[in-house]
């Protein structure tokens, strides 16, 4: 009987122990998850604005804006993935719909670039 009452009370300190950790893990991905949210908004807007300066009269044309404009792009569509990947992880999006948009996406930004290319003709 001495050891049953000792396993018991060892179970109900393991199962006390595993909720308070599982409780701090979930707040902490939360936290993370909404760090990666903000720095995706942040780097979005950032690449408006490069876009905005880039159309002025004054830096039209200029390469060097044009392939800031391109890398601040890259690393936005870097941090959409990795937020897409997050979010079909939780099952917040269906994966079909996901490749869908990836398809979408693709197709746009070669079109972008064609349009690009056929201004700098």
């Amino acid at each position: 009987m001495i050891i049953l009452g000792f396993l018991m009370i060892a179970a109900l300190a393991i199962s006390i122990f595993l909720a308070w950790y599982a409780r701090n893990v979930i707040k902490k991905l939360q936290y993370t998850f909404e760090s990666i949210e903000t720095l995706d908004l942040g780097l979005q807007s950032f690449e408006n604005h490069l876009k905005y300066i880039y159309e002025l009269e004054m830096y039209y044309g200029d390469e060097t804006l044009e392939k800031l404009i391109a890398h601040a792009k890259d690393v936005t569509n870097s941090f959409s993935e990795f937020r897409k990947d997050y979010e079909i992880y939780n099952g917040e999006i269906d994966e079909k719909e996901f490749f869908e948009e990836e398809e979408n996406n693709a197709a746009e930004e070669k079109n972008a670039r064609q349009d690009l290319l056929l201004e700098r003709s």
